[in-house]
């Protein structure tokens, strides 16, 4: 069994800011980087002219990500110290892989925001900084710990450190969102590359009297798992492993599952729902017999349907109850808030929708705004609109099948964003369309 609950945690904010080497300091201070494997990584870096970039290797394992020195994929890493267990999320920071980082975001409970200490009192928030603020709101992701990074290149500077801290807090309270106010759970001062007030207490700042970062992270309160609810996990990723068959990874979000269950898939092309047997489970590497929400796994399948393709299993696909199906629906109603776009959202709006580890085009099919001005409400011809900073239901429709709840009924499945190049809205899911149907009757 699952000895210990999961805390799944993403480390975001703008690339080049130091994340991917937050994340492999952090390991490597408690122990879990062997000698060897750290050795091999100053060596890659050395080979590339870019020693300093020797702990994010850890995290940027492919040759591209170690020659840009950037993240591309979000990366998972398991981390147990004492009772805790989390599991680390090194969300890319570049503008062109935000799909990416909008995935890993949305399977979190709370966040690390890693800022570059100079370049935000410079030159102020950085783009994919305030994008990340956005995320985490429309999310839900709370609390966040904000650390100012290369504290080292500032001198280390308590002016500096209170002039960005500044910075993130206007952003925070410019959202005007209800959870804006308690995004923030701690600010640290810290160079990642040196492990200053990491895991340990830096001796460069002795004016800050707060805690290490690994300290905070000890006392973050778990959040509420809905484990008394039927079976629901967003899939990450599905793929053959020889020797042992298809292997499903994601987040579970409600209820649980043993080893011997049957086990659901939904939507799956033409049969619509594909069952299988839960032949093992990891965590973290950990093979177990029962895992619950909350937990990152890897559930290996066998007995499964004749028909069965690995490779027709999609991201966002839903791992559920065979006997408590979800509902499959192309259309439902949304509460959205507008934050970026230059007319305001209107009906034959199509944007992407990112909901859980979904990501796909839809149409806002109709508008009926909640605080429509008063001249437009006059106005019978006028064509409703929600303009940035306004409130509205609307009526959206999907190119493909998924799976999405209430929000009211499950957070982590009723949140999405509407993108276009950006952050246009962040909603949440009111009421899936009537005329959607359990899984095993969709046509």
């Amino acid at each position: 069994m699952a000895a210990k609950a999961t805390l799944n945690l993403a480390v975001v904010g703008h690339v080049d800011h130091g994340k991917s080497t937050l994340v492999g300091r952090l390991l490597y201070d408690c122990g879990k980087i062997p000698p060897q494997a750290f050795e091999r990584l100053q060596r890659h870096a050395d080979a590339l002219k870019r020693p300093e970039l020797r702990f994010a290797f850890w995290s940027d394992t492919n040759l591209e990500e170690r020659q840009r020195g950037i993240s591309m994929e979000a990366s998972y890493h398991g981390l147990e110290i004492e009772s805790r267990r989390f599991n680390l999320i090194d969300v890319p920071g570049h503008r062109d892989f935000i799909k990416n980082a909008v995935s890993g975001i949305a399977a979190a409970d709370a966040a690390i925001l890693v800022i570059d200490a100079q370049q935000t009192t410079e030159h102020g928030l950085a783009p994919q900084t305030k994008e990340s603020l956005l995320l985490l709101t429309a999310f839900g992701v709370s609390p966040v710990v904000v650390v100012v990074n290369k504290m080292d290149l500032v001198s280390h500077s308590s002016e500096v450190f209170e002039l960005a801290k500044l910075e993130v807090e206007n952003a925070m309270a410019a959202l005007a969102a209800p959870s804006a106010s308690v995004l923030a759970a701690s600010f640290i001062p810290m160079s990642a590359l040196a492990g200053d007030n990491l895991a340990h207490q830096s001796d460069s700042m002795a004016w800050y009297q707060g805690d290490t970062l690994l300290n905070v992270l000890m006392r973050m309160p778990m959040p509420l798992r809905l484990t008394d609810r039927p079976l629901r996990m967003p899939i990450l990723r599905t793929f053959n492993v020889r020797g042992v068959g298809p292997v499903i990874t994601g987040k579970i979000e409600t209820g649980t599952v043993r080893v011997g269950d049957r086990v659901a898939i939904v939507p799956y092309p033409e049969q619509n729902s594909v069952q299988g047997e839960v032949k093992s489970i990891h965590v973290q590497l950990e093979e177990v017999d029962f895992a619950q929400a909350g937990d990152d796994v890897g559930i290996a399948l066998a007995k499964h349907e004749k028909h069965f393709v690995a490779r027709l299993v999609k991201k966002g696909n839903m791992l559920a109850s065979p006997s408590e199906l979800p509902r499959v629906i192309k259309r439902f109603l949304g509460e959205i808030r507008v934050v970026d776009h230059p007319s305001g959202v209107r009906p034959g709006y199509a944007p992407m929708l990112h909901v859980h580890q979904v990501g796909m085009t839809c149409r806002v099919a109709s508008v009926v705004p909640a605080d429509r001005r008063s001249e437009e409400a006059k106005d019978n011809h006028a064509e409703p609109t929600i303009r940035n900073g306004e409130t509205g239901l609307v009526w959206i429709e999907t190119d493909r099948p998924l799976v999405i709840e209430p929000e009211s009924e499950c957070p982590k499945l009723g949140r999405f964003v509407l993108r276009d190049g950006r952050t246009v809205a962040l909603g949440k899911c009111l009421e899936p369309a009537a005329t959607g149907c359990p899984a095993a009757q969709v046509g």
